[in-house]
């Protein structure tokens, strides 16, 4: 096996490579950290040959089957197959890159490899990277092989402080380009269900049939659920509401989010962000945050979720929401529940102003409650790059129907990301 070395350059027959072959780019990678890991293809003007040949988690295979994702389930870690004499012949190189989710960088990796398997079987070279080699950096080619009289592959390790969105812009192609990618439903979706979380099923089907009607079928985005729990929603939380709007926004999630996963926070005096949601734990994940830990009196006294207290202080949590999403490389949909009882106006009409200039849309939803200030009156806020946000309240949540709740809060999205901000390079 040849040891490779960042800026090195090799062809592929001294590899004794055929046409067809299989590149495994594996990463050291914390629990919590989301990696994409893709493979494009390039023609000669050094630009993206076509949506189609951009693949990854959401899309597997090129039309041809010259490139596809075969090993997806593994965190951090992509296969992909590659067959070089059935590729269009307007393509001259592959590309293979790496983005770290935008709050943190590819510094926080440890050791990695990019390794390439010939048809046997059999590692025939192989380049390590490390973590602390790089800074700031959120985006990397790790390596491209191309067409230069013969087929020839290139350590280039290059990394991108903007993300995916700067990478390739120095293929010729722009973000919007591709973020709307996105292959069928998996297959075994409705199984894993019926297994999981089968109170979902139904839901995703409404989904499905809002999302044809707002042309929202193919986008690809990242969704959150932000979570008031302070003390007036009590009965929300009791009655079983809370549950149930947060599984009618998993069901949206499973067919809209870039990974079938919601980022949640809870606020109330304090913040905090939990546990990503998933089929897995969706049931009964509101009783497992509100289950009391040290006691009735300490959960009485310390709020609805422990530790957070029973104000309402929605800034600090609006301000974490957007460092964690203000350099993403696709859009965030940011689902927003509250009861009402705003009184910090002028510090959330300035935390969106100033959002509107990141790819962040926010979709206000009023539970039961009154006195929204801002909230009612975001057509109004002047001072944005974009209207970046909606609102609308519902009075009494179980007589809101499933269709009816899926249009409400998909209806001002679909203009914003016409025109959403990507990050600047």
């Amino acid at each position: 096996m040849q040891s490779l070395i960042k800026g090195q350059k090799v062809q592929l027959s001294q590899l004794a490579l055929t046409d067809e072959f299989v590149i495994v780019i594996e990463t050291n990678i914390h629990k919590n950290i989301k990696i994409e890991i893709n493979c494009f293809g390039v023609n000669a003007e050094n630009k993206l040959f076509a949506q189609e040949y951009f693949i990854s988690d959401n899309q597997l295979s090129s039309p041809c089957k010259s490139l596809e994702n075969i090993n997806n389930n593994i965190k951090g870690n992509r296969t992909f197959k590659i067959n070089l004499s059935t590729l269009p012949p307007s393509i001259t190189k592959l590309v293979f890159s790496l983005t770290i989710e935008q709050h943190i960088s590819i510094s926080e990796l440890e050791n990695n490899s990019f390794k390439i398997i010939n048809n046997q079987g059999k590692t025939v070279a192989e380049y390590n990277f490390w973590g602390k080699d790089f800074q700031e950096e959120k985006a990397l080619i790790i390596a491209e092989i191309y067409l230069k009289q013969v087929w020839r592959l290139g350590i280039i390790s290059q990394g991108f402080k903007n993300g995916l969105s700067s990478l390739l812009e120095q293929y010729g192609t722009k973000l919007e380009d591709i973020i709307i990618i996105k292959s069928e439903p998996k297959i075994s979706l409705e199984k894993r269900l019926e297994k999981k979380a089968p109170q979902l099923i139904n839901l995703v089907k409404k989904v499905d049939i809002q999302l044809k009607k707002s042309n929202l079928n193919n986008t690809m985005a990242r969704v959150a659920f932000v979570l008031d729990a302070s003390g007036s929603m009590s009965f929300q939380y009791s009655s079983g509401n809370v549950q149930a709007v947060l599984e009618r926004i998993m069901a949206l999630a499973i067919r809209f989010d870039d990974n079938e996963e919601l980022e949640s926070w809870a606020y109330a005096d304090k913040y905090r962000q939990l546990d990503n949601i998933n089929i897995d734990n969706i049931t009964g994940y509101i009783n497992s945050l509100t289950k009391p830990k040290g006691g009735f009196w300490s959960t009485l006294f310390s709020g609805i979720i422990q530790d957070l207290g029973i104000a309402n202080n929605e800034p600090p949590v609006m301000e974490d929401v957007v460092n964690y999403y203000k350099n993403t490389d696709i859009p965030a949909f940011i689902i927003f529940i509250s009861d009402g009882g705003i009184c910090r106006e002028k510090e959330i009409a300035k935390i969106l102003i100033d959002a509107s200039k990141y790819p962040i849309f926010w979709q206000f939803v009023g539970l039961g409650g009154s006195n929204y200030g801002v909230l009612e009156r975001l057509d109004s806020l002047k001072g944005r790059t974009i209207d970046n946000a909606n609102f609308f309240a519902i009075d009494d949540f179980k007589k809101v129907t499933d269709e009816e709740l899926y249009k409400r809060l998909l209806k001002e999205f679909p203009k914003w990301l016409k025109h959403f901000p990507t990050p600047k390079s």
